[in-house]
């Protein structure tokens, strides 16, 4: 055996050129993590909590899949190598393609001629977001800031395709949602402001950096928002995100908390305590409209999603690519009314720094 590793070592070994002979060697391992990549198109965030093991068995070394700390270990190695790359969200939230990498490096060579879509609406008081989209104002004090860091997301219904479930057509995706939510609560006496701004519309890499700049702007020059709302929809099966009451369906509720394992967030706790407590009201109020994640109502990620900002920000995953667009706006019209019976009832803490 140590012959034949020897002869096959004598083959492989470089020569003449051992610096092109790395080089090649170098291209085949970025290769196979592109192949890797490709192998998950649009992995749920990963859950930050394990649960602990029964009383006399042992914690398993890897609360992961082998694949994910594979994975893991791969994106600390590209970050390492390439320094300037975002770091607010996990560093290929989709799958590992080409493009993706293009549009980081190469932003005005993939999206050339590339714009925010004009708004597809006929509601009052529209002006220039600090974003650089739409921004809807309903109130003359805004108490919820809506905003989508993946205004993209579409589902399979209004895209046509079962494979492609994102569009610039704000009518089809997130953002139709949030215009829902935000006309519901408008009704509601809750005034409120929606950000339209296509923050992926480069690519989702670096998506909850372009997002922060927005609503960070936004939340400092009105003083009067308490919360915020980021809404997304989840890539989960329709089996796990549709909820059927008799004839009618709707897209379930998924609760996702950012912590402090990949930027400071030392409060995100508090996050979880409000994400927490809004989950049970609303589970007792809609029976089976949250979607649980594991054995927990809400799901812990690693990412800290922009909720540092305060202790009321929310990320609201609606519904998943197989549900319907209809039955996505279904949820926001009872989400709507449980936001604004949540702020009469003064459930939401002070605003704070």
């Amino acid at each position: 055996m140590r012959a034949r590793l020897s002869r096959t070592w004598q083959r492989l070994r470089p020569r003449k050129h051992p610096g092109a002979f790395l080089w090649v060697y170098g291209l085949v391992l970025l290769l196979t993590a592109g192949v890797l990549f490709t192998l998950e198109r649009e992995p749920q965030a990963v859950a930050v909590l394990a649960p602990a093991a029964p009383p006399g068995e042992e914690t398993p070394l890897f609360t992961q899949p082998f694949f994910a700390l594979g994975k893991k270990i791969w994106l600390e190695v590209l970050r390492w190598a390439w320094p300037l790359l975002p770091r607010e969200e996990p560093l290929f939230e989709g799958a590992f393609l080409p493009r993706q990498l293009l549009s980081w490096a190469f932003p005005a060579f993939v999206h050339a001629g590339s714009r925010a879509p004009e708004p597809a609406h006929d509601w009052p008081l529209t002006e220039p977001s600090p974003g650089g989209g739409p921004l809807d104002r309903f109130g003359a004090q805004p108490v919820i800031l809506i905003y989508h860091t993946h205004a993209t997301e579409s589902f399979y219904s209004e895209t046509g395709s079962p494979k492609e479930a994102f569009s610039t057509d704000e009518r089809k995706t997130v953002v139709r949602v949030g215009d829902e939510l935000a006309r519901e609560l408008w009704k509601r006496g809750i005034p409120v402001l929606h950000d339209r701004t296509y923050y992926d519309m480069e690519g989702r890499l670096g998506s909850y950096e372009k997002s922060l700049e927005g609503i960070a702007s936004i939340w400092q020059a009105e003083p009067s928002l308490q919360i915020l709302l980021d809404i997304h929809r989840d890539s989960a099966p329709r089996s796990q995100t549709t909820l059927v009451r008799g004839e009618e369906t709707y897209a379930r509720v998924l609760f996702v908390v950012g912590s402090d394992q990949t930027l400071p967030h030392p409060r995100w706790r508090e996050n979880a305590q409000l994400a927490s407590r809004l989950a049970e009201a609303l589970q007792e109020r809609e029976p089976g409209l949250v979607r649980p994640y594991g054995q927990q109502l809400i799901m812990v990620a690693k990412g800290r999603y922009n909720q540092h900002l305060s202790p009321n920000a929310l990320l609201l995953e609606v519904g998943g690519v197989e549900n319907t667009l209809e039955e996505a706006l279904r949820t926001a019209h009872i989400l709507a009314a449980f936001l604004a019976e949540a702020l009469q009832q003064g459930q939401f803490p002070p605003r704070g720094p």
